[in-house]
């Protein structure tokens, strides 16, 4: 039966025959070939126990020596007892380095010098191996430790310090908003919470799931299955069996990949409501469409309050374009997009700012316009005199971009009326946003952009891109 007792650290010896390493001749040999192996790893345990002490919850493992009295053989904790026999004899070492870092710590700290040890005494080898086994086998069914995957760690240093760990507020909410998808639920065991933290680190990636992020705590704006839907959106690409943390490395990755995620699979962001909600304080799916509902029932409520009753007129049902923005394109802009030149282009947009920099601005337009209208003339087999590309088609920009916007009307992907508008616009030289003003942005060098006339110039060949976006994928996905 195995009893605890309290041996001297001189009476202790190490395993001549430790499974880590080869059959060892001699102790000192056997202390040389840990300390070689285990170099800083061995140095960093001795620190932590100078600092700490022993950790009482797991003790050495040891037998009785049969060849010596009052002596006894470690069967599990070699390296504490290795590192522990350095430490009050550092001339052991062979490795005149090695033992100079060793005698540093002990004229440091001899007054820690370590004597006696509390160990776990067994009769045999045999008797030992059960609990060995269980603490270095790994799982063994849940016979042997169960390893705390990354969640948990966080919910564990959470506790420990009092904090509720960023990731953990999204990782709870998705659980309880799922309502027992259990799908979705193993997908997100599957993911690392490092990486879900690293994803949602990137600002524009937070705006695009309608997330806010302040003072260490998430928060909304949007109904909450909205939030739920772009955050499933982004555990389902994590979780994929050829995901490699190198494709959300970089915050240019991490734009790109939250861009390739199809408009549908994220928020809506129509869906607003009055006020902010935290993730942390997410009440169950019932609760919270409850008080959500009640939201939205406030902001209808302010926009009947806004209405002049002097004239009566009917409040316009038309949404008002910005007049203020510092990022040229719109945060809540998202597009799928399958060209990588043009996919790349688009991010570099979404980072740009026409008030400082608007000349590079309106040139980077020109051309994610033209090779948007090429990739589009190239999916739907449009090219015209022989051409094999968009960039060969002998057709300029103007001709080449109502050819899209008339296929477009055709596969119902663009609204008759609104393009009518927009070609009429493209096509006036005298317009803000005509093909003959992007040209102007390039080709002449007395034409400067205004920032507020660029920006309205892409607002109204927005709601193009979007269609052509769109067909583009749908037709891929056919």
């Amino acid at each position: 039966m195995p009893q605890r007792q309290s041996i001297r650290l001189s009476n202790l010896q190490l395993d001549l025959f430790n499974p880590r390493y080869e059959e060892q001749k001699s102790q000192n040999e056997a202390i040389n070939t840990i300390a070689r192996e285990q170099k800083e790893k061995l140095i960093v345990l001795l620190k932590d126990i100078i600092d700490n002490g022993l950790n009482p919850s797991d003790i050495p493992i040891v037998m009785p020596d049969s060849l010596k009295d009052n002596s006894y053989i470690v069967l599990e904790g070699n390296r504490r007892i290795a590192a522990l026999k350095l430490f009050q004899k550092p001339e052991i070492l062979s490795d005149t380095t090695m033992e100079l870092r060793y005698r540093k710590l002990h004229d440091k700290h001899k007054d820690r010098v370590i004597k006696t040890i509390e160990c776990l005494v067994v009769d045999t080898r045999e008797e030992a191996s059960l609990w060995i086994e269980r603490k270095h086998e790994g799982e063994m069914n849940g016979a042997g430790t169960v390893r705390w995957d990354n969640v948990q760690k966080s919910r564990f240093l959470a506790n420990k310090t009092g904090r509720n760990d960023k990731v953990l507020q999204l990782i709870d909410f998705m659980k309880d908003a799922a309502n027992g998808d259990s799908v979705f639920l193993e997908q997100l065991r599957k993911v690392s919470a490092t990486n879900l933290e690293r994803f949602l680190s990137t600002p524009d990636v937070r705006t695009t799931l309608g997330l806010e992020y302040d003072d260490g705590e998430y928060s909304s704006r949007f109904d909450w299955h909205e939030v739920l839907k772009g955050l499933k959106a982004v555990v389902k690409r994590l979780s994929q069996d050829d995901f490699n943390v190198k494709t959300i490395y970089h915050k240019k990755d991490r734009i790109n990949l939250i861009h390739e995620i199809p408009l549908n699979e994220l928020p809506d962001k129509t869906k607003k409501i009055a006020t902010a909600w935290k993730l942390k304080d997410f009440k169950g799916s019932e609760q919270q469409s409850k008080s959500e509902e009640k939201n939205e029932n406030e902001v209808k409520d302010g926009r009947n309050g806004l209405k002049d009753d002097a004239s009566n007129k009917e409040e316009t049902s038309q949404k008002q374009r910005p007049t203020k923005r510092t990022k040229f394109l719109p945060d809540e802009l998202t597009l799928s997009i399958p060209n990588d030149r043009s996919n790349r282009i688009f991010c570099e947009l979404k980072q740009m700012s026409h008030l400082t920099l608007p000349n590079a601005c309106s040139v980077l337009m020109r051309v994610f316009i033209e090779l948007s209208v090429d990739c589009y003339l190239e999916e739907f087999g449009l090219l015209k005199n022989g051409a094999v590309s968009g960039a060969r088609d002998s057709r300029d920009l103007l001709q080449k971009a109502n050819t899209v916007i008339h296929h477009l009307i055709q596969k119902k992907f663009l609204d008759e009326a609104k393009a009518k508008g927009l070609k009429t616009e493209m096509n006036k030289p005298q317009s803000i946003f005509s093909i003959d003003t992007m040209n102007a942005y390039v080709h002449n060098g007395d034409f400067n952009p205004i920032p507020e006339s660029l920006m309205l110039s892409w607002d109204n060949v927005q709601p193009f891109i979007i269609a052509l976006w769109k067909a583009i994928n749908n037709d891929k996905n056919e």
